[in-house]
Formats: C-alpha cells, structure tokens, sequence
C-alpha cells in the first residue's frame, strides 16, 4: 500500500468522521484532500494539513485503552515537529513514507475499505 499525501489526508479524516473510510477527494473541511495541491504553491497548506491529519491519527494512538510507552509519545509528537519544520515537498513525502513504517502500519491497518486499529 502506497501512502502518498493524499490518501494520508483522506484516510485519516476518513477514520475520524467516515466510520474509517476514506472520504472524498477534496472531501475534508479545508478541501485539500487532492493531489492536485501536492505542489510548491500550495506548501504551507500542504503542512498544515499533513500535520492536521498525522494529529488525528496520533490522538487515537495516544486515547487507546492500552497505554502507549512515553518513546511511542515521543516519535509520535516528532512528526509533527518534523512536518512544521519541512522545506520541501520532498522533505514532506520523506516524512510521510517514516510515519507509515513507523506509525501507521504499526498502529493501523487498512484492507482497501476501512482503516480500523491493530
């Protein structure tokens, strides 16, 4: 599974407010769902709204039942520092491809329908 911008920001909305499906392109309050904002013009919205959707899933890690390690926190909370200090698109998709090693296929798992909690 590729976890490109766009699918990070869809599903990630999409677990929140779409019983964890993905919403629609562009189908997220800011409607920046869409790869057709993936570019230099659009960088700092790119951050923010990367950052807003890593937040969401971050939280759910951090509200589980089961508590996560003060280290999980930790890397956790770092890649939301990491995407505010971002220069480049590239820097982005860097941390985008670390966050689905390390987080999202860690904590997650999508079937190609719905993404539910491991």
């Amino acid at each position: 599974m590729t976890l490109d911008w766009e699918f990070l920001i869809r599903i990630a909305f999409g677990f929140k407010e779409n019983k964890g499906r993905k919403i629609r392109q562009s189908g997220d309050p800011a409607g920046m769902a869409n790869n057709e904002y993936f570019n230099d013009r659009h960088f700092h919205d790119m951050v923010i709204t990367t950052g807003y959707a890593m937040q969401i899933l971050n939280q759910d890690v951090k509200n589980r039942k089961v508590a996560v390690s003060n280290d999980t926190i930790t890397l956790l909370d770092s890649f939301i520092v990491q995407i505010l200090n971002a220069v480049t698109i590239r820097d982005i998709e860097s941390i985008i491809d670390s966050y689905k090693t390390l987080v999202f296929e860690r904590f997650f798992k999508y079937d190609g329908n719905v993404l539910t909690r491991r």
